[in-house]
């Protein structure tokens, strides 16, 4: 893909990077700020007053050469501009697959039979709730310890399911099961948002279809309390983890926050979610490993900052 836009480069001075990054972002490309250490150096041979009039010259030069090459279809602008028309059309794809979805478990949540463990996390999520609105002073609130294997789970779906139960008409079991359709929606999104992160708009649209496609997903997404919204908090906790990874060491406040919510719904819902623990210290061990390869000084202050952000957000 690097090649592709280096390759229609016109601009030869220090307006160069205006252009590869206007190209880019007319190709679709994902664009990410990275950090980096900059370092004066007094022998430069940067004219702040005729560079900067040839900056803006340059700058007028790349926008009418991009204007032509787009609008006229000359050379390999065209094909970027086509490939941009292309994941166009796929993340058109992807829309109409989230429409038909939502359409689809609005009209038929109602239709669904109780499941094998729906009643006993149906009897946990009152448990839970009355376990921390009465303190153990009510019957049913003492079931939130020794109801059957359940409270070695979180019970953040299971409360939530229940509350939901008490606000909306449609019945308990008939909210729950739209509730739990909603959160395996939600999961198709994530896993549309990761492949399309890593691999494009066309690989988004076809991991949503997929999905949506598969019986033991679509089919549980309404009767299952435990694995649907364990895989649809894990997917987005390995989403933002892996958006992360373009930003090492120094991994923005907001988008450490996001990981840290879709970690802790993970958690709340399977102890398994750890493993995404895991995956984060594999991932600074190989930052660190990449480093000494290359030669370069690791900054052990700025890790620590990150491995500190991290342990807060947990």
């Amino acid at each position: 893909m690097a090649r592709a836009v280096f390759a229609e480069l016109r601009h030869r001075g220090w307006a160069h990077d205006v252009e590869l990054l206007s190209l880019a972002q007319r190709a679709g490309y994902q664009i990410v700020s990275l950090p980096v250490r900059w370092k004066a150096v007094a022998k430069s041979k940067v004219r702040p007053g005729i560079d900067a009039i040839r900056m803006l010259w340059g700058l007028l030069r790349i926008r009418l050469s991009l204007y032509r090459r787009i609008d006229l279809g000359i050379g390999g602008a065209s094909r970027l501009i086509e490939r941009t028309r292309q994941e166009r059309w796929f993340e058109r794809g992807a829309l109409a697959v989230f429409v038909v979805l939502v359409l689809t478990v609005l009209a038929t949540f109602r239709d669904y039979g109780v499941s094998w463990d729906e009643d006993l996390h149906r009897r946990y999520g009152r448990a839970v709730f009355e376990y921390t609105t009465t303190l153990l002073s009510s019957e049913h609130s003492r079931e939130a310890m020794h109801l059957g294997n359940l409270f070695r789970y979180g019970g953040l779906v299971d409360v939530s399911g229940y509350m939901l139960a008490r606000l909306l008409p449609f019945g308990e079991f008939e909210t729950r099961h739209l509730f739990n359709a909603l959160i395996g929606l939600a999961g198709v999104l994530g896993a549309w948002k990761l492949a399309r992160f890593l691999w494009g708009a066309r690989a988004g649209a076809l991991a949503a279809a997929f999905l949506t496609l598969m019986p033991t997903y679509y089919g549980h997404m309404f009767i299952n309390p435990k694995d649907i919204p364990f895989a649809a908090a894990y997917i987005w906790a390995v989403y933002y983890l892996v958006r992360s990874l373009a930003h090492f060491p120094a991994i923005p406040p907001g988008l450490m926050l996001k990981l840290g919510l879709a970690l802790g719904a993970t958690l709340s819902v399977r102890a398994g979610g750890v493993v995404v623990v895991s995956y984060f210290a594999l991932a600074v061990a190989i930052f660190l490993l990449a480093r000494a390869v290359r030669g370069r000084r690791v900054d052990l202050g700025d890790v620590a900052t990150m491995l500190e952000r991290f342990a807060l957000v947990c």
